[in-house]
């Protein structure tokens, strides 16, 4: 390198350094752009992805939990559910003194007969009061499912206990919307379902159905109307769950925990009650492909409100009113029934949220193991009449009929009691694939 005099470079090996250096900033830069642009080319695989998502509307998860009403300037009720009751049953839930322990609302289309059968036929089963053992006790002419004598030789509620210490009844009814006509039409009402529709309640007596078509997109109008009936036909029950029709359900397992959570509250419902497989933080899927796409016209937020699952959850009989009264003041076009629910607790005051109850199954299989069948709530997935039958003798039936034969005496009882115990704690704690251990393991 030649200097010039005091130790300069000359001004050719200046000019070589500068263009130099301006080469590497436009490398530089075009990699930038390059980045940016792929970027931007995969926004949507990329900065929408689960994982991506999810981190992104979990840190904004607390800010919507607290914002009370997401939206609170307008808490008129705008949005009156006016649909017509096709077939309804305004005495179903008795008289306002009577007692009613839990209301549970199967979600069901209109075509899905063999499903409603096979839940009659187990955990919802009419006409009956069921022991611990599923067996009829002292059949009435009503369609209650009665929970007075199912704890009585099973560790639960003693007998005799009355009024709002525990004493009561399951009641259970299908909500349905018109069935739609599959023929290609313009969205008909197929006439003929909807006539066998009429049959079948005609036979049984549980059926409720207002006028919106009974579709995917009308998810949040059926929730609207199960809350609706709540508010107007059973406001003295002291539960409600929500349950689709492949979801099944241990009645007694449900009955003793209800009990416990009164008897726990002082025999007091709790007002905020919540429970189910909670969504914590999630995103709104913003994938155009994806059958729960949700525009940010219809949700501008980048997480959702902490909600349930929607196969089956549990609230309070207050919750469900009030929050009837919160669906009033909101559009029906985010379509997602459950997240639905989240949105309208935002607007209640005081913002309830949910809490996980580990044995409410509301996404997936509950475990098919002994000891987990004495705490197992609830399991989803089971479509078929025959699945649900073996479900209701394997994990009622016949862990009641070995209970009666005395297996063994106390000192059989208290062993499996602590390896029971021991087992739960397992399956509840490792870490499995899901959360929650009912919906972690293929039954």
């Amino acid at each position: 390198m030649s200097l010039l005099p005091g130790g300069c470079p000359s001004w050719p090996q200046q000019l070589a350094t500068a263009i130099t250096k301006r080469r590497k900033r436009f490398l530089q830069l075009l990699v930038i752009q390059l980045l940016v642009c792929v970027a931007l080319v995969y926004r949507t695989t990329f900065l929408e992805s689960s994982v991506a998502s999810h981190i992104v509307s979990y840190s904004y998860r607390y800010v919507i939990n607290d914002f009370e009403a997401l939206g609170t300037a307008d808490k008129m009720a705008r949005f009156p559910h006016t649909h017509a009751y096709l077939i309804n049953h305004p005495d179903a839930c008795g008289r306002a003194d009577e007692a009613v322990l839990l209301l549970a609302l199967v979600k069901t289309p209109p075509g899905n007969r063999e499903r409603r059968d096979a839940i009659r036929a187990t955990w919802g089963r009419p006409h009956e009061a069921l022991g611990p053992d599923g067996s009829t006790r002292g059949t009435s002419g009503d369609r209650r499912v009665g929970h007075e004598s199912e704890l009585a030789s099973d560790g639960g509620e003693p007998r005799g206990e009355g009024g709002k210490g525990g004493r009561g009844m399951v009641r259970v009814m299908f909500i349905v919307g018109l069935p739609k006509d599959g023929g290609g039409g313009g969205g008909g009402v197929n006439s003929a379902l909807q006539a066998r529709l009429r049959e079948e309640d005609a036979e049984h007596g549980d059926i409720v159905q207002e006028d919106f078509v009974d579709d995917f997109y009308n998810l949040t109008t059926k929730l609207v109307a199960q809350l609706r009936w709540v508010d107007s036909f059973c406001p003295h029950a002291d539960f409600v769950m929500s349950v689709d029709d492949d979801v099944f359900i241990h009645t007694p397992n449900v009955v003793r925990y209800l009990l416990g959570v009164k008897r726990s509250n002082g025999g007091e419902v709790p007002r905020d009650f919540w429970v189910g497989h909670v969504h914590r933080g999630a995103p709104p899927v913003r994938s155009r492909s994806s059958k729960y796409f949700v525009p940010t016209d219809i949700y501008p937020l980048p997480a959702y409100p902490d909600y349930t699952a929607g196969a089956a959850y549990v609230v309070s009989a207050g919750l469900a009113r009030r929050a009837y009264r919160a669906a009033l003041t909101l559009r029906r076009d985010l379509y997602i029934d459950d997240v639905f629910l989240g949105v309208c607790a935002s607007r209640i005051p005081g913002s309830p949220r949910p809490r996980s109850e580990p044995f409410l199954c509301g996404e997936g299989r509950a475990v098919r193991h002994p000891c987990a069948r004495e705490r197992v709530l609830s399991s989803h997935g089971h479509v078929g009449a025959g699945e649900m039958a073996t479900l209701w003798q394997e994990a009622v039936v016949g862990p009641a009929e070995a209970r009666r034969r005395g297996g063994g005496g106390a000192a059989s009882a208290t062993a499996r009691w602590a390896l029971c115990g021991v087992v739960n704690a397992a399956l509840v704690n490792l870490p499995l694939v899901h959360v929650v251990y009912p919906c972690a393991m293929p039954l």
